[in-house]
């Protein structure tokens, strides 16, 4: 069994992401001889680590940082079902762009909270796990969240524009156009409850401890 968790600290990371040379990020401009894309990305609330952290757990066995939570809203526009096989996700830090290490949620939990004794169990809607060998029919839409990592100790850099690279088993391959964002920085105060409720999810468990389990430093392999 997986786990995820929040608690507090604040980083950024450069090591094993890749740095690629980009101009000003500008939305393409539709051309009737360019074919329609054949997916669509809306970018909700982004998280990132100025007042907190959020940790990937394998089991009791090890944690994974992360650094930034994206919300995404993913549509499959194609006239016929897709099953993606790849997503991820690139920032937009001064002229470069980045790509963010996501971390495989499908068979991870989340928790919640500053103290790693006593962790809040949410039920979280993760998108790769609504996506997980799903066959999405056209204009099907999934919502969900994105979880990326970051080395404990390491700042998120701001950025201002992400945006995503979407593949499915057919071998049809996606990049949108850059998408302009906007941070909601997690609060010193995880435990209020209105924030609970709009970034987490349901209550499952209070009171779990984590606080044994080690961290690694490099991202996780899937």
């Amino acid at each position: 069994m997986c786990v995820v968790i929040f608690g507090i600290t604040g980083f950024l990371w450069t090591e094993s992401i890749a740095w690629v040379k980009s101009r000003e990020p500008k939305p393409s401009t539709p051309s009737a001889n360019v074919p329609a894309a054949p997916f669509s990305v809306k970018l909700g609330p982004i998280l990132t680590n100025a007042n907190g952290v959020i940790w990937a757990a394998q089991g009791s066995q090890i944690l994974y940082p992360v650094g930034v939570a994206t919300f995404v809203t993913l549509t499959n526009r194609q006239p016929n079902a897709s099953m993606i096989s790849r997503l991820s996700m690139e920032i937009h830090v001064g002229d470069h762009w980045i790509r963010m290490m996501r971390i495989d949620t499908r068979h991870k939990q989340i928790y919640a909270g500053k103290d790693m004794e006593k962790l809040t169990l949410y039920e979280m809607p993760l998108l790769d796990r609504m996506a997980d060998n799903k066959n999405l029919i056209q204009l099907e839409t999934i919502p969900g969240w994105l979880l990326f990592f970051v080395p404990l100790g390491q700042r998120v850099p701001q950025f201002d524009y992400a945006r995503f690279t979407i593949e499915d088993v057919a071998g049809t391959h996606w990049i949108s156009d850059p998408l302009k964002t906007s941070s909601d920085d997690l609060p010193h105060n995880l435990e209020d409850d209105m924030y609970q409720r709009k970034h987490f999810g349901k209550t499952i468990k209070t009171g779990q401890n984590m606080s044994k389990v080690p961290v690694s430093s490099i991202p996780p392999v899937f």
